[in-house]
């Protein structure tokens, strides 16, 4: 059996690439229907930005070579067996795919199949949801609304927190956010102070965004993965008087203080059960034939992008 997999040979070049498929006896061997890139994390990997410190650590399931290149990546790819249902599994981006029966999630039928593709961003955003601990009327600043800052807030808004403010520069985001509810802006208000803020814009300028426009005692989530670009930052103003806190927020672990009575399975259920709104629509960008996404990848490169999401149709 032959499958067609997506690979980035070197920082300027992704091509797609057909091998035979490796199956173990006890396999799943699944069609894939969809798979999300992550604009953020995908981009930080196919311009070559991750730090060698982190190679071993950012190692996705079922990738192939090595971030050094050429290197097969990507981690929320939904698909289905003819006799077994449907399941979402981490795995590149690959149009055949053959797993282990531990590492695949069955779905249920009452879930969008593209809907499902973005399991693996709301699991980030559940673990931004614990670590924020946001009380109910607690006022709660978001930079950034690409898909995992959009993700945190309408997480936020189906649990019933309704003083959400989203900073967004880019007209199309910015639009989606009011459209979706959210009190929108381009920059804060002077005056304008939160208690909660989440930090998604993987910008040095938006990290300082939220510096300046925190509360006494306020907690800043920083959900920002910046590879290996360094950020500089004013903590000399309101940083250390305001007694402020920086917390680190990803995925990979549960919060040690929930690690009793959640894990990895009751997360993606939790994630799965939110998914049932039809809300979580709003944020399927633009959908792609996997035979047509190179393009698309040269278009991430270059900061082209202006959509939210980008998914592969198989």
């Amino acid at each position: 059996m032959v499958a067609i997999s997506l690979w980035h040979t070197d920082p300027a070049t992704s091509a797609l690439k057909s091998a035979s498929l490796t199956q173990e006896p006890q396999d799943l061997i699944l069609d894939a229907t969809y798979s999300l890139v992550s604009l953020g994390t995908e981009k930080i990997v196919l311009t070559g930005m991750v730090p060698p410190e982190l190679y071993t650590v950012m190692k996705v399931p079922y990738m192939g070579g090595s971030f050094s290149f050429p290197v097969k990546y990507g981690y929320s790819l939904i698909g289905s067996s003819a006799d077994q249902g449907n399941y979402h599994v981490m795995h590149p981006h690959q149009d055949k795919v053959s797993v282990r029966l531990q590492d695949a999630f069955k779905l249920p039928a009452s879930l969008p199949l593209n809907r499902a593709a973005l399991i693996s961003n709301l699991e980030t955003a559940c673990n931004a949801y614990w670590d924020g601990r946001a009380a109910q009327d607690e006022p709660i600043l978001i930079v950034g609304f690409g898909l995992i800052g959009a993700a945190i807030a309408l997480w936020h808004k189906l649990l019933g927190h309704q003083s959400i403010t989203v900073i967004e520069k880019n007209d199309h985001r910015r639009a989606l956010a009011k459209g979706l509810g959210f009190e929108t802006l381009t920059q804060p208000i002077p005056e304008q102070k939160f208690s909660l803020a989440f930090h998604c814009s993987a910008t040095g300028l938006g990290l300082q965004t939220c510096i300046d426009h925190m509360d006494f005692e306020g907690r800043i989530i920083e959900l920002s993965w910046y590879g290996d670009k360094p950020v500089s930052l004013h903590l000399g103003h309101y940083f250390h008087y305001n007694r402020l806190s920086i917390i680190s927020s990803q995925v990979s672990h549960i919060p040690d203080r929930l690690q009793a009575t959640q894990n990895y399975l009751t997360r993606k259920q939790a994630v799965v059960n939110m998914l049932q709104h039809d809300i979580w629509d709003q944020l399927l960008g633009i959908e792609v034939p996997f035979h047509q996404i190179i393009p698309w990848y040269d278009r991430l490169r270059s900061g082209q992008l202006n959509e939210i999401s980008l998914l592969i149709k198989y």
